[in-house]
């Protein structure tokens, strides 16, 4: 809703008309259809407390994941300068960047590729494909998106859908995004995100509470199914 809005307000400021046809349609985060013959290849796939092969050889115990696009939007930054609170005094807890290089991010990408834990505790996987980011999100301690600002936020459902709790903002689509499941954060508070993504690695009931809650949450969450069906909805019985 909040990018339809924008959207609306956009064309109203430039003297457009609203459309004669607008709506909102929620996209899934499921991996594979509920109804498909392999609706247990995900849970097979994520064995407890296993490293994904890429991190195997490393002396990781849990690990803060981030899905998203290099751009100053994504707000890789707050994560980093988190990561850089909390490395020193808990070693087995890594963070792994997946996403592509997208705008204006030179002096990101200097600042990762140039990380002395690059390999060891950080991990940027820029071209990962489907397997392998489902594989890397999903065994994922916790997910983080600090997004400033998000026309819709899928990430968030991906994790979810997964199992793995979601520490997040309110920026733009993602407050409407997974319900109260995601923890939400100030978008530049690296003391807060430091201080609660370290305690998804260490508390080990605060842990269990959120994945109970994440679990329940993702028994809600709409499926392809149902975004199909309100894109047909839409499309058919136009409100007004």
């Amino acid at each position: 809703a909040w990018t339809l809005n924008r959207a609306l307000e956009r064309r109203r400021s430039l003297g457009v008309p609203d459309p004669a046809l607008s709506g909102v349609v929620h996209l899934s985060g499921e991996w594979i259809d509920r109804r498909s013959a392999e609706r247990d290849r995900v849970s097979d796939l994520l064995e407890p407390h296993a490293l994904p092969p890429q991190l195997g050889d490393t002396d990781l115990d849990a690990y803060v994941v981030c899905v998203a696009t290099l751009e100053p939007r994504k707000n890789h930054a707050v994560l980093l300068d988190a990561f850089d609170r909390w490395a020193p005094q808990h070693p087995g807890l890594g963070l792994v960047l997946i996403g592509r290089i997208g705008w204006n991010t030179d002096a990101l990408v200097r600042r990762i590729e140039s990380h002395p834990l690059l390999g060891r505790q950080l991990f940027w996987f820029a071209h990962a494909g489907d397997d392998a980011m489902r594989s890397l999100l999903g065994r994922a301690t916790v997910a983080a998106m600090p997004s400033h600002a998000e026309g819709f936020g899928l990430p968030v459902l991906e994790a979810l859908q997964l199992g793995v709790p979601v520490v997040t903002t309110n920026g733009g689509a993602l407050a409407e995004v997974g319900g109260d499941a995601p923890v939400r954060l100030p978008p530049d508070d690296a003391a807060a995100w430091a201080d609660v993504l370290v305690r998804h690695a260490t508390d080990a009931d605060y842990l269990a509470q959120r994945q109970a809650e994440t679990r329940e949450a993702a028994r809600h969450l709409p499926t392809w199914a149902q975004a199909r069906d309100e894109l047909v909805e839409l499309l058919t019985h136009p409100a007004g």
